[in-house]
């Protein structure tokens, strides 16, 4: 039978506390400067292992445990430095199942899991094209995946993607926001291979605060 490790679990909790303070302490100065240049947006999507494994972990030997990336729930603040430059912080929520088996000699046990996980990421992002409706970017950074796993609970994470920014309408300072990230995991365990995924998103970008009028302007 698939039982978790307590102690798996209190490094997991531990580690979210970290990267949530680590999310606090990062946004509470960027909306103190230049606000109309600040956004925060809202996404939710789905992540696809790519290869035949995500995380496959063996603990003990008759214990196989074969992890994949599913839905996937998140936030970000972007502060753009220059119209085509900008920084962002993302913290998502990341569904993972395990789908485990047990075996040993005449005795086979099997059932699927699923796993909270945790992660954000600081981003450099870099528009390059843009018109008066759309907006078009690439963007990459490291960050930081955590999640009750067996072997290991937190990897160094690397990504890289494109999306596109459409005003919902014309003038509007709100965004629906579509995006395709590749993610990179440095993870090595027994024979495997390193572990990536693919995240498809949608979501909605708002400014934090809009620029107030100048004097004389209506």
């Amino acid at each position: 039978m698939y039982v978790h490790d307590g102690n798996k679990m209190s490094d997991f909790r531990r580690n979210c506390i970290l990267l949530v303070g680590l999310l606090l302490l990062t946004v509470l100065p960027a909306g103190a400067e230049q606000e109309q240049k600040t956004f925060f947006g809202l996404y939710t999507g789905w992540s696809f292992a790519l290869g035949e494994q995500f995380i496959d972990e063996s603990p003990g030997g008759h214990t196989f445990n074969h992890y994949k990336p599913n839905l996937v729930l998140g936030g970000y603040v972007q502060h753009n430095f220059v119209e085509w430059f900008g920084l962002q912080l993302n913290v998502n929520y990341q569904n993972c199942s395990n789908h485990w088996f047990f075996t040993y000699f005449d005795r086979y046990d099997s059932g699927t899991t699923s796993l909270a996980c945790l992660s954000f990421n600081l981003n450099s992002l870099v528009t390059i094209s843009r018109s008066a409706m759309t907006q078009v970017y690439l963007l990459g950074g490291i960050g930081m995946f955590t999640g009750p796993f067996d072997y290991k609970t937190t990897f160094v994470q690397f990504s890289g993607g494109m999306g596109g920014k459409f005003r919902v309408k014309p003038g509007s300072h709100t965004f629906v926001n579509l995006a395709a990230i590749f993610h990179h995991f440095l993870y090595k365990y027994g024979g495997g291979s390193n572990a990536d995924y693919l995240r498809l998103q949608a979501g909605i970008e708002i400014p934090l605060r809009l620029k107030e009028k100048a004097e004389g302007e209506s």
